[in-house]
């Protein structure tokens, strides 16, 4: 179980900018915790309120079937879409910029999916479209 905090940077920042007090402490944590509690003395200022973060939901890796999913959903949704690197406003390749201009050229309207994003669309695209 890893645990990450600020309190070095708070310390820091409080001697940095001779603060007397400090809002808010966070320390969030990432794995699994029965909570954390504590308090820190800066100087003179004691911090009043700790908060606890937990790595959300949507940072959990998703399987390759909820990656299919996904894609499935994706293509369904979108009249013309792009698996591409990068957006259709910052293409970051010549590949995906060129895909880009031809479809702008053409005024159709069009959808993309940055795959240096995202490595489970890029994995899960290839396997989608039976790509060897």
């Amino acid at each position: 179980m890893a645990k990450f905090t600020f309190s070095l940077f708070f310390a820091a920042l409080a001697t940095t900018l001779s603060l007397t007090s400090v809002g808010a402490f966070v320390t969030p944590s990432f794995g699994v915790s029965k909570g954390i509690s504590s308090s820190v003395t800066l100087k003179d200022a004691k911090v009043t309120k700790t908060t606890e973060l937990k790595m959300s939901e949507e940072f959990v890796q998703e399987t390759p079937e909820q990656a299919q999913a996904r894609i499935k959903s994706l293509v369904e949704d979108n009249p013309v879409l792009l698996f591409m690197k990068g957006s259709k406003l910052f293409p970051q390749c010549g590949f995906s910029n060129t895909a880009c201009q031809i479809l702008q050229t053409y005024n159709i309207d069009f959808h993309t999916v940055d795959v240096l994003a995202d490595d489970s669309v890029r994995s899960g695209v290839k396997d989608f479209s039976e790509w060897p």
